[in-house]
């Protein structure tokens, strides 16, 4: 009916607005629906599943009011499994329970308990690979809910033993990531504060090993640094791109220490070397093609080879003499085989010498050589053959 109106706010922006509200009532009726009949099997996986539907529909629908009620029943259902399982002493069992039931239902205190337990595990294994400020956000979570256990709960003893550690943690982090703030304003001064800030972390301490690989990482950017200016140095000789002054370059980046950018300069140093012999190597390669064009092949792979096989355009050249020498092998097979089909007709004949004589002039280092002596020891058994029988 809206659509009908002459009102663009009511005919478009507020006929969709509601069109999309009834979508989401439909889903998350659906998702209800699922959830209640799943949750008449009553086991321990029914409930759970049940739990993870009705966890998907948005607060803000109307369904939401009643799937809150199912949501309380069925969570305190799992909550009573939990417990009996960490009565059982399975707490593994129970945390994993647990994690299924949001938090901060009205449940009993025990229940309650164990779902902080839960929530804190979660939030402790979830954040073993997220960014370093994410991680002390999930710390200092994890550490409130413990926090929440109270001396009367029986879970207040694995709450203290995990706290302890927790904030320990949550100490160092933030220590770390301070340094990390320091280190990165990029300046030799900050980096050694912050090495220093990272050093007081010690052995004993849970984040020991993540501070020293972040002092180690700080080490080689202060390396970075210092040496930098000797490869770009390096990098201002080439610049023209002769080979004088890619020597100079290369002489220059020799002067890089074997430390943070030792592989930069050595990779520099390749590159200017190939680029060196590209300009030593490259008239002799385009000799050797203009040789080649002039159909002078043989003279084209012999100017090639000139091209050691350590150079930068070996394989370049290589590349051209294999096609060249296919060339010559596809000339001199064509050649080859109108010899060998003269000595294929005379020995068909019975002019036997005649055949052997014309395929002789098939010499060692032709393509049909091999073919062509084959060839002259069949027709030389014949004739042995018939001399004998004469």
């Amino acid at each position: 009916d809206l659509g009908q109106l002459e009102n663009a706010y009511w005919r478009t922006q507020k006929s969709d607005q509601l069109t999309r509200q009834i979508w989401d009532e439909k889903s998350a009726w659906q998702n209800l629906r699922r959830a209640r009949r799943l949750a008449k099997g009553g086991d321990r996986d029914s409930l759970v599943k049940a739990i993870e539907l009705v966890r998907q529909i948005d607060p803000s629908t109307q369904t939401w009011a009643e799937a809150k009620t199912d949501l309380q029943q069925w969570s305190q259902a799992v909550m009573e499994l939990a417990l009996k399982r960490w009565q059982q002493g399975d707490l593994q069992a129970a945390l994993q329970l647990a994690q299924a039931v949001p938090y901060g239902l009205n449940l009993p205190a025990e229940a309650q308990d164990l779902i902080r337990l839960s929530y804190a595990s979660q939030q402790m294994a979830a954040q073993q690979n997220a960014p370093s400020l994410k991680r002390i956000v999930q710390l200092m979570e994890a550490i409130a809910a413990l926090k929440q256990i109270t001396p009367q709960s029986s879970f207040y003893a694995q709450a203290q033993a995990q706290l302890q550690n927790w904030q320990a943690q949550l100490q160092d982090l933030s220590q770390l990531q301070l340094a990390s703030a320091i280190a990165s304003l990029g300046q030799e001064a900050t980096y050694k504060l912050a090495m220093a800030q990272a050093g007081n972390i010690g052995p004993d301490r849970p984040q020991y090993t993540q501070a020293q690989t972040l002092v180690a990482q700080w080490a080689r950017d202060i390396e970075r640094l210092q040496d930098m200016p000797y490869l770009m140095q390096a990098q201002r000789l080439a610049a023209p791109g002769t080979i004088a002054a890619l020597q100079a370059a290369i002489t220059a980046a020799r002067t890089v220490p074997q430390r943070a950018l030792w592989q930069d300069a050595q990779a520099a140093i390749a590159n200017w070397t190939a680029r060196i012999q590209t300009i030593e190597d490259q008239p002799i390669l385009d000799a050797a093609k203009a040789l080649a064009a002039k159909g002078e092949l043989r003279d084209a792979i012999r100017t090639a080879r000139k091209i050691d096989p350590n150079r930068a355009l070996y394989a370049q050249a290589k590349a051209a003499m294999d096609e060249w020498q296919a060339e010559i092998d596809r000339i001199e097979s064509a050649e080859d085989q109108k010899i060998l089909d003269q000595a294929t007709a005379q020995a068909s004949r019975g002019r036997l010498t005649i055949a052997i004589d014309i395929a002789s002039r098939i010499g060692p280092g032709r393509p049909l050589y091999s073919q062509a002596r084959s060839a002259i020891s069949q027709w030389a058994a014949e004739r042995d053959a018939i001399w004998e029988s004469w």
